[in-house]
């Protein structure tokens, strides 16, 4: 049999996409609503029937489109988001590919009213499947109001698969309660067959939010959780180990203010979890991640519900490190049962960068380092290149080559912060998650006693258990975010004696534990781990030599390779 290639004509191409983009009632709704937030709307309201069979309605007061571009956007591949194939690197907007409109129309009775701000009148654009659009002029209000009817009206095939009603209205539900919770300074709401199944004003904060959609019971149950490296920023709420789901529909996660099901950051939380969660349980969680937006591509899945990032080590350890620095604080927030407790410590409603706010101060990072201030633009910057042996890094740094001593320069910037914690009054530390028992003999047992209070000042608080057994319920926090044993530093500190934890100045001590938090020869470091102690190296008081006289750095000069291959 002779087959003969031919061209789609734009209706059948149009219904085609709608298959991927348009499955049920609630993937309209998600494109609408998207495309509503990419148009700077701060009310979106959702008029429904029937699940959306019959009517969805969506009306937003965004920027609103003119004549032209209304029709326009009827089009495949219509759109204001993207110019070229290099902006998909950096999308900084829910929706982008320009299908949305055009896949709907195409397997419905579709309406369009516009009108920007400036606008005396808007217009309306009228089209019932394949039929050739119908606009007019209308007066209207500013922003965009479309209607969806009789929803796969020409393609019975797909009408069929539709679920009951109420199953329908559940999933658009579900859908705005994630939008809710993703844009809280937007006003949603959402009613069906004239009765309102949600209402959400954008005259409230972050917790408030999550107090609306997710109820109060869950809001008295979460714990802050905020950090920061780099570019990278993770904010919002996670559930105490006690209030657990036996499913992940609690967890709720979401990049750039989208909402996101991943399975690379659904890892991450229940890593962090850890033993406290029974295998089978989930905890609820409301998380933010902000990223630079060439650090991921949105463009994987046509409904745009799947992500890949360009480097998921390290938002996989920034997320379930943030959560486990909150996890270890929760004593100090879960006895307070009111909005304080909910905010705790931290307050996400002023962050500019995140849909959902956040104050920007820096949270302890791996290995504790903190973020460090970019220094000015004309100045040269260490720059990792590899790591060698598990011992050494290879840097850039202008025209030089820098080795480092990994473990050295490691045990340098924490003595350096060490030193001024110190000098405020106390080494910061970090209460355990779980209290460790340890063993002191006697003369050890004996120091601990009478040193105490000493102990507790350089980040060390111990309680005599009985016997040789101590418990140690908090460690300096260097040591703790670095993930060696808290206990051999402790013994370290205590065979140094009396002499030096009576001293004000217990430089010993503290380069005993600088030493201890470092990474040790061997240790495989990440690239993200190794440019943050980069970015910290100009904050040291000295470079030359670790504590143990080791070389931190040694610098190469162009000038000296060209003299090694006998150019000079």
């Amino acid at each position: 049999m002779l087959c003969t290639i031919h061209v789609l004509d734009d209706h059948v191409a149009n219904q085609i996409a709608a298959g991927e983009v348009v499955e049920r009632p609630s993937s309209v709704v998600k494109e609408l609503v998207e495309n509503a937030l990419d148009a700077g709307a701060t009310r979106v309201q959702l008029i429904i029937e029937d699940g959306g069979k019959s009517l969805i309605r969506i009306v937003d007061n965004g920027c609103g489109m003119n004549p032209q571009d209304a029709l326009l956007s009827l089009k495949r591949h219509a759109t204001s988001k993207v110019k070229c194939a290099t902006d998909l690197q950096t999308i900084a907007t829910l929706g982008f590919r320009g299908e949305a409109l055009p896949s709907i129309r195409s397997v419905a009775r579709f309406q369009l009213r516009t009108r920007t701000h400036d606008a005396v009148e808007g217009i309306q654009i009228s089209a019932d499947g394949d039929q050739e659009p119908v606009r007019e002029p209308i007066g209207c209000s500013a922003g965009t109001d479309i209607s969806v009817r009789d929803l796969f009206f020409n393609v019975p095939a797909r009408r069929k698969f539709l679920r009951r009603d109420s199953t329908e209205i559940q999933r658009i539900s579900e859908l705005i309660n994630q939008m809710a919770l993703g844009w809280p300074g937007v006003h949603f709401s959402l009613q069906h067959n004239g009765r309102k199944v949600s209402d959400y004003p954008s005259d409230s904060g972050l917790k408030d939010r999550i107090r609306a959609v997710l109820g109060k019971k869950v809001c008295q149950q979460l714990i802050p959780v905020k950090m920061q490296l780099g570019e990278h920023k993770v904010a919002g709420y996670a559930g105490t180990p006690s209030f657990n789901r036996p499913n992940n529909r609690g967890l709720f996660t979401f990049i750039n203010g989208r909402f996101i099901r991943d399975r690379v950051l659904q890892h991450a939380v229940t890593q962090a979890y850890g033993p406290l969660l029974e295998r089978g349980r989930y905890p609820v969680c409301v998380l933010y991640l902000n990223l630079p937006y060439d650090a991921l591509d949105v463009n994987v899945h046509p409904a745009k519900s799947e992500v890949r990032f360009v480097n998921s080590g390290s938002i996989h350890s920034l997320m379930e490190r943030a959560i486990k620095l909150s996890l270890a604080d929760a004593p100090n927030v879960l006895s307070i049962d009111s909005d304080e407790a909910v905010a705790g410590k931290l307050n996400l409603d002023q962050l500019p960068s995140f849909p959902v706010g956040g104050n920007t101060e820096p949270e302890p990072t791996a290995h504790g380092f903190a973020p460090h201030n970019k220094p000015p633009a004309d100045a040269e910057q260490f720059e990792f290149l590899s790591q060698l042996a598990h011992r050494y890094w290879v840097c850039k740094k202008g025209d030089s080559l820098c080795l480092i001593n990994q473990h050295a320069l490691g045990q340098q910037i924490h003595l350096n912060e060490l030193r001024k914690q110190w000098a405020q009054g106390a080494i910061v530390s970090q209460r355990l998650l779980f209290p460790a028992r340890v063993t002191l003999p006697g003369t050890l047992a004996a120091v601990a006693d009478s040193h105490n209070e000493e102990c507790r000042k350089l980040g060390f608080e111990l309680e005599h258990f009985g016997g040789d057994d101590w418990v140690l319920s908090t460690l300096p926090q260097v040591l703790a975010e670095s993930g060696r044993d808290g206990s051999e530093a402790l013994m370290t500190l205590l065979k140094q004696g009396a002499r030096e934890l009576n001293s004000n100045n217990p430089g010993t001590l503290l380069a005993s534990m600088a030493c201890h938090a470092a990474w040790q020869q061997g240790d495989d470091v990440s690239v993200h781990d190794a440019e943050m102690a980069l970015a910290r190296l100009e904050t040291c008081h000295s470079t030359s030599n670790c504590t143990h006289s080791q070389t931190v750095m040694t610098i190469i000069s162009a000038e000296e390779i060209e003299a090694w291959m006998e150019r000079t």
